[in-house]
């Protein structure tokens, strides 16, 4: 997820009571084509193993699904550091290399996220109104 000037990554799951099985159900956001990139590179699963956590196995998946090429996309833009996920810190950091530099993407509870961003009170207001589950929202 990236906040304030990046593209959000908004997703939902189905399927996880009937087949136990998690499916990304929309990315919503300004830039798609960059968020889609950020389901990729900020994910630590294999398809072709079918190995990782499902919620990132879902991930790829849906970028799969909407044209993109994991293993293609790695190598154009290798990892240059990784803080792995941890359910203390609640969210997973990577560096890759790009054609402007080095890009970070962050994945992981948006609370989290939307705590570490650069986003002013109103703003965060705003996305916690419009967005965020009223659990989330009170706490």
């Amino acid at each position: 997820i990236r906040l304030g000037s990046t593209p959000v990554i908004g997703g939902d799951k189905t399927g996880t009571q009937t087949e136990n099985r998690l499916a990304v159900a929309a990315v919503e956001g300004e830039e798609e084509a960059e968020a889609l990139k950020a389901l990729v590179l900020a994910n630590d699963a294999d398809l072709g193993l079918l190995a990782g956590d499902p919620l990132e196995v879902s991930l790829l998946e849906h970028a799969v699904r909407r044209g993109l090429d994991p293993a293609a996309l790695r190598r154009v833009h290798p990892r240059l550091s990784a803080r792995p996920f941890d359910s203390a810190w609640k969210y997973m950091r990577v560096t890759v290399e790009s054609d402007e530099g080095p890009v970070a993407y962050v994945k992981g509870a948006f609370e989290v996220v939307l705590d570490r961003s650069i986003l002013g009170a109103s703003e965060r207001a705003r996305w916690l109104n419009s967005t965020v589950s009223p659990r989330v929202a009170r706490r």
